[in-house]
């Protein structure tokens, strides 16, 4: 990133379990989102995106973990 801020962070995602997957947000080790929710989809062939985090200046270590046993949705990308 060129300068630190707050930067949307798009995680297309789908969920046909017919149950929130929510996910908690690190950024450089650090927990910034404790529940980012992936709320269900129609199916497993809809995809929406879900956003938010602050990141720093420079290089940035991403990871998004699965809160719940059941684990995450299908997450197809990060944009």
């Amino acid at each position: 990133m060129a300068a630190a801020g707050s930067y949307n962070l798009a995680w297309c995602h789908s969920n046909g379990s017919g149950a929130n997957q929510p996910g908690s947000l690190l950024v450089n080790g650090t927990q910034t989102v404790s529940i980012l929710a992936f709320n269900t989809t129609t199916d497993y062939v809809t995809w929406v995106e879900v956003s938010t985090t602050n990141l720093s200046a420079g290089q940035n270590t991403i990871r998004l973990e699965a809160t719940l046993a059941t684990g995450l949705s299908n997450i197809d990308y990060l944009n």
